[in-house]
């Protein structure tokens, strides 16, 4: 199997921002990479994978990281004005847009896509999960509430087969010349009739909602 797996996005970009990229955050974004090394990438069985990256332009130490360690398709950067932009949906999808523009440059068949972020730790290996290789796969569906009106999803982790990629891009466009969030495309997957997979039930008294993985601060 064929997989590309797309990160977006950049390591603690708050703290950095706040004060600068420490030995202290180096360390940390070693031992994630670590983690995604172990419960993701490595539990992929014999699958053939491409790493695809779009970050900023913020950083070589951060940047060396991950290119001496995963086996890059391609690194890109978006514009450096993303990087403070007061908008963090206009922001993830135009690393989304980013990255299937470097898909689609690649013209590789890809059997199945990956899409999440560097500074997630997983709690759970991909093969331990409820994954469902026909339908795209989020992690939850948000309850209806003031924060997550109506129903929407979990945004840092899909997974997905090829024979929904077309949809995925055009959902893509459409979440951003909406002003919509990344966490509404299960409604705009809904509209083409993409079957979604709910990975776990939303739970009430976690953090996230869920023990999948944990966002890293």
């Amino acid at each position: 199997m064929k997989i590309m797996i797309g990160y977006k996005g950049f390591f603690l970009y708050k703290r950095v921002l706040s004060e600068g990229l420490t030995e202290e955050t180096i360390s940390f974004a070693e031992e994630i990479l670590k983690n995604h090394q172990e419960m993701l990438h490595g539990d992929l069985g014999d699958a053939d994978i491409d790493y695809y990256f779009s970050t900023y332009n913020a950083n070589e130490r951060l940047d060396e990281l991950y290119v001496k360690t995963l086996n890059l398709k391609a690194y890109s950067y978006i514009p450096s004005q993303f990087f403070t932009h007061p908008s963090t949906w206009v922001v993830q999808l135009n690393h989304y847009k980013n990255l299937i523009s470097l898909i689609k440059e690649s013209k590789i068949d890809y059997d199945l896509f990956i899409f999440t972020r560097p500074d997630i730790k997983f709690f759970k290996k991909f093969s331990d999960l409820n994954i469902n290789l026909e339908k795209f796969n989020s992690v939850i569906q948000h309850p209806s509430t003031p924060v997550h009106p109506p129903q929407n999803c979990d945004d840092n982790f899909w997974i997905f087969p090829k024979k929904y990629f077309n949809e995925f891009v055009e959902c893509i466009d459409i979440l951003l010349k909406s002003n919509k969030m990344t966490h509404e495309i299960n409604h705009e997957l809904v509209k083409k009739l993409v079957p979604i997979n709910y990975i776990v039930e939303y739970n009430n008294d976690l953090e996230l909602g869920h023990e999948v993985f944990t966002i890293c601060r």
